[in-house]
C-alpha cells in the first residue's frame, strides 16, 4: 500500500511502482532477517549455556566436595582397600588408602574413649586417635566430627559410646 502512495503523483507510476515494490520488499527482508537473527542468538546464546552446564556438571559432580576445613575428593565411603583418598586436615594434604590407614594403627595403644570410637582389627579406638596416628596429623588441627566423617569415607563404622 505504501508504495501505491509513494508511486501515485510521478509520471511513470509503472517504473515507480514496481521500484517502490522493491523497496518494500527489501525492507520486510531486513526486518524479517533481523526477527531471525536476534532469535538465532537467543537459541545460540541458550544452547551454549545449555552446554556449558553440562560440562560444569560433569567436572564437579554435585555433592562430591566437602566445603569445611576436612575436605574430600570422593564423598563416599571406600570400597576397596587400595583405593586412594585424599583428606584436608588441619591444612595438612593427607593421602591414603584403607589398608595403609589401618597399619598405621596396628602397634598403638588405644586412649581412653570418651564419646565416639572406631573398631579396626578388633580393637576400639577414639577416633581421634585413630585419625591422628593413621593420617599422621596433630589431633589438634581437627574435631571429632571431622574425625568420623573421615572414618566414615574410609569405609570404617563408628559407633558412640551408651551413656
Amino acid at each position: 500500500m505504501n508504495a501505491i502512495d509513494r508511486a501515485s503523483h510521478i509520471r511513470e507510476p509503472l517504473e515507480h511502482l514496481a521500484a517502490a515494490a522493491e523497496d518494500d520488499a527489501a525492507a520486510n527482508m531486513a526486518r524479517i532477517w533481523t526477527r531471525r537473527s536476534r532469535t538465532l542468538a537467543i537459541a545460540s546464546s541458550v544452547t551454549l549455556l545449555i552446554l556449558a552446564a553440562a560440562l560444569l556438571w560433569r567436572l564437579f559432580p554435585a555433592g562430591n566436595y566437602y566445603s569445611g576445613n576436612f575436605a574430600s575428593i570422593e564423598k563416599r565411603a571406600v570400597t576397596s582397600e587400595f583405593a586412594r583418598v585424599t583428606f584436608t586436615v588441619g591444612g595438612m594434604r593427607c593421602e591414603t588408602t584403607r589398608r595403609n590407614f589401618q597399619a598405621n594403627l596396628r602397634n598403638i595403644e588405644p586412649d581412653r574413649i570418651q564419646k565416639h570410637f572406631v573398631e579396626i582389627d578388633g580393637r576400639r579406638l577414639p577416633v581421634k586417635q585413630a585419625v591422628s596416628v593413621g593420617l599422621g596429623v596433630p589431633r589438634a588441627s581437627f574435631d571429632s566430627g571431622k574425625a568420623i566423617t573421615a572414618l566414615r569415607r574410609l569405609g570404617f563404622a563408628t559407633q558412640e559410646v551408651p551413656r
